[in-house]
């Protein structure tokens, strides 16, 4: 099975990331995983939590960073392994996420790179708010603004669920633009999408946290950085709505993985 590394940046998080440690180790049992913890210097007591789970994880630093987009290029130039992903320290993994998602990469060589069509939420308890139904992934529907959290026919991408190869993240760049500093994620799919398709799975494969204060309830400054990263890129795409997308889909059927064509609206 293919060795997945998951980075988890963190900065003054304390009281969202021990459940965030914790989700991602019980969704390690029985995969070959790489997990990095990257501190930015925290003074809340996360420091004290890492270290608690030191002896689980494959490294950990804290040391002052240029943000949230900079510990997980740390993290990820730490890394081994041939899948990639980060989890922010407020987030969650369910248990069979990383085995379901090793699965398929280890299956299926066509895909390089993967989300879920059925993106969670917690609210700052972590108690459950809702899953969203994505009905599919497009390159044209991701160039024509589809994929926006505000105003878009489908709603972002989930980072949390979104996993890749290695290679694709090499031929991309091998780095996340530090020039966003909220809309990093978006910008990188950007890039993605001009190597490969997006394929999907129904199986939800994480959880984003709704809770105040956060970084990415600055929806303003997020679309701000979209309309930039979309500039001269955007295409009008009505007809092509009426029409419908190509998107792919994988699914699990007599216990092996196969990914399939399908249009979607």
């Amino acid at each position: 099975m293919l060795k997945t590394s998951v980075v988890m940046p963190n900065r003054n998080a304390v009281s969202f990331l021990e459940p965030a440690i914790r989700s991602v180790l019980a969704a390690g049992e029985g995969v070959d995983l790489e997990y990095i913890v990257v501190d930015g210097a925290s003074d809340d007591g996360s420091t004290r939590v890492i270290e608690r789970y030191s002896d689980r994880l494959s490294a950990w630093i804290s040391e002052p960073d240029q943000g949230q987009y900079d510990a997980v290029n740390k993290g990820f130039a730490r890394s081994t392994g041939d899948v990639l992903a980060w989890l922010n320290s407020d987030d969650i993994y369910f248990p069979w996420t990383l085995a379901t998602v090793a699965s398929i990469f280890s299956e299926l060589p066509e895909v390089d790179w993967l989300t879920t069509a059925s993106p969670g939420a917690l609210d700052a308890d972590g108690l459950f708010v809702r899953f969203r139904s994505v009905p599919g992934y497009a390159a044209e529907a991701f160039f024509e603004g589809c994929y926006m959290p505000v105003g878009s026919a489908y709603g972002a991408i989930q980072q949390e669920s979104t996993f890749f190869r290695r290679s694709l993240w090499e031929r991309a760049g091998g780095k996340l633009d530090c020039s966003y500093n909220l809309a990093a994620d978006f910008e990188l799919w950007s890039r993605f999408f001009r190597h490969a398709p997006l394929y999907c799975v129904d199986s939800p494969l994480a959880a984003f946290r709704q809770r105040p204060g956060q970084r990415s309830a600055d929806l303003k400054g997020y679309m701000a950085e979209v309309s930039r990263c979309l500039e001269g890129r955007r295409r009008n795409g009505l007809l092509r709505r009426l029409l419908g997308y190509q998107g792919k889909k994988i699914t699990r059927v007599d216990g092996k993985w196969s990914g399939r064509d399908y249009r979607f609206h």
